[in-house]
């Protein structure tokens, strides 16, 4: 679809909202704006960043880089909702993060980093990019929300503050579900839904129990070994080359839930709790590790030996280096190597073929 289609479907929609029972003193209208057009209102003084209905937030790096790639290529930002003063200055109502990462990026407040593509261009600040890629960037547009509410100012405030209460960024595994859409999505999608998945305790399946999943998948086809420290990479690497592992995927579903009900059977209620006696609540260092080692196991030697298993887990358990592991800074490689190390050293004789770590 085009911008121009998608912008006349909006207000279209706009228009078609008279006939509903929603207050008629606030309206709005949308328009492309190119980055360098706004950020020249900027550096005039007629944009207001930081209104007192607006949180002053901090964008994190991995934050900006997903802004940047997405001006890199094209990709369209969620909208920037403002409104004017009696002046025609803007004030941004949502959006302030999003224009903070790109125009700090143009004055060079920081290098790029940590993009899911133009690794070639990590380590770049604005200035030393070549000129057609700073034009790109200059000439991206943003789509722009202008509201108008014609109310008392407390009434306005209550509009805005709402407006932007709403508004949340999308997580990493929501962008995948855009970026990555295909088979292996569908198949991280399958395996969440599934009944034994969710008797773990989760209510409703979105986009952090994915996330689950795709880290059990990731560490079942590729081992432990094979991570180098990204973990969103290591992640997305599963997604984008999915048609490279898929022969080892055959029969990952029945692996999957039998996973999961041996971990019932052998090491009995909450398996993927720290603390049996507390408020239940999933661990997903631990349950990756558990599941993926009892994927690659034989059934009846898990069984056979069911007393020694989980004794064992319960030795790790009490053990400050496992714990560190499981608790703070998970996805490190250090955190990952160890867990993984110490559980499948002792798992070993169980599995069914000799795990690539």
């Amino acid at each position: 679809m085009s911008y121009s289609k998608f912008l006349n479907g909006f207000n279209e929609m706009n228009i078609k909202t008279d006939k509903l029972d929603i207050p008629r003193n606030v309206t709005s209208s949308v328009f492309m704006m190119a980055v360098y057009d706004l950020y020249a209102r900027h550096e005039r003084g007629q944009l207001e960043l930081y209104p007192v209905y607006q949180r002053n937030i901090m964008v994190n790096k991995s934050q900006r880089a997903t802004i940047m790639e997405n001006v890199l290529q094209g990709i369209p930002l969620p909208s920037i909702i403002y409104t004017e003063d009696e002046n025609y200055n803007f004030e941004i109502i949502d959006g302030q993060a999003r224009i903070r990462a790109i125009f700090d990026y143009i004055n060079n407040k920081y290098p790029l980093a940590g993009m899911y593509t133009y690794h070639e261009l990590e380590g770049y600040y604005f200035n030393d990019l070549p000129q057609n890629i700073r034009r790109r960037i200059h000439e991206y547009n943003l789509i722009m929300v202008n509201v108008r509410v014609e109310s008392e100012p407390k009434e306005k405030l209550d509009v805005y503050k709402s407006i932007h209460m709403i508004s949340k960024p999308l997580s990493k595994q929501e962008i995948r579900h855009y970026v990555f859409a295909g088979e292996g999505m569908n198949l991280v999608k399958r395996l969440a839904g599934m009944e034994e998945f969710r008797q773990i305790g989760f209510s409703k399946v979105g986009s952090k129990e994915e996330e689950v999943i795709l880290r059990y998948l990731s560490f079942y086809i590729k081992g432990y070994k094979n991570y180098y420290g990204k973990f969103s990479d290591f992640l997305d690497d599963t997604l984008q080359n999915y048609r490279r592992y898929e022969s080892q995927l055959w029969d990952i579903e029945n692996r999957f839930t039998d996973s999961i009900n041996l971990a019932y059977e052998v090491l009995g209620n909450k398996p993927f709790s720290r603390n049996k006696n507390s408020h239940y609540r999933l661990n997903s260092a631990l349950f990756e590790i558990i599941t993926v080692a009892f994927s690659k196991s034989s059934r009846s030697k898990v069984l056979k030996n069911s007393l020694r298993i989980r004794d064992e887990l319960q030795k790790k358990l009490k053990d400050d280096k496992f714990i560190e592991s499981i608790t703070i800074k998970t996805y490190s490689q250090k955190a990952i190597n160890t867990r993984f190390g110490m559980w499948f050293d002792f798992m070993m004789e169980f599995m069914e073929e000799k795990y690539d770590k």
